[in-house]
């Protein structure tokens, strides 16, 4: 899921910049030692960007161009334009183990770094979408998520507001503040 605003080379190669940040948030969150970079194979077919101990790890990098608006949405890509098979079907089918959301800013410089993350849980999140398949194809907005429509790439996307599914955090920054309600 590793893209910036619309899917595409130049935007893989963005995210990609971002790496050994990330796997230095993916080592402390699930105390591992390594972390690999999956496979081109693990990411198209399975929506993989990581390997940790044997699980895949999905991760979506993005720019937090309205300073926090978005930095609590977990976002999966749902319908395609061309039909092709979405990063939401495979969370559902349970090609990925977890998810990580990271949101970017600049610095005076003009450089980008990682201002918060989130790692959920996505097998559990599958199990959810199972127990309760209505929210699956539900197309009107609500708490569980709604649809917009990307006018970068045509193609359909749901998200989901974390303090909804706080239940679902594995870990996330201390920069991100979820109510503890």
């Amino acid at each position: 899921m590793g893209e910036k605003y619309w899917a595409g080379k130049v935007d893989k190669n963005w995210s990609d910049t971002f790496n050994k940040e990330i796997i230095s948030i993916l080592k402390k969150s699930f105390n591992a030692d390594s972390v690999t970079i999956a496979s081109k194979f693990l990411d198209l077919k399975h929506a993989t960007d990581f390997v940790v101990d044997g699980k895949n790890i999905s991760c979506r990098v993005n720019y937090d161009w309205n300073y926090g608006e978005n930095a609590k949405k977990f976002t999966f890509r749902y319908k395609r334009e061309s039909g092709a098979e979405t990063e939401f079907k495979k969370v559902l089918r349970g090609d990925v183990d977890y998810g990580i959301w990271c949101r970017t800013r600049r610095r005076k410089d003009n450089t980008e770094y990682i201002h918060s993350w989130f790692v959920v849980d996505l097998n559990a999140f599958s199990k959810l979408m199972k127990e309760y398949p209505e929210f699956i194809d539900a197309d009107e907005p609500g708490i569980l998520g709604f649809f917009t429509y990307n006018a970068g790439d045509k193609n359909i996307h749901r998200y989901y507001n974390i303090e909804y599914f706080k239940f679902l955090l594995v870990d996330h920054s201390d920069t991100l503040i979820i109510d503890e309600k």
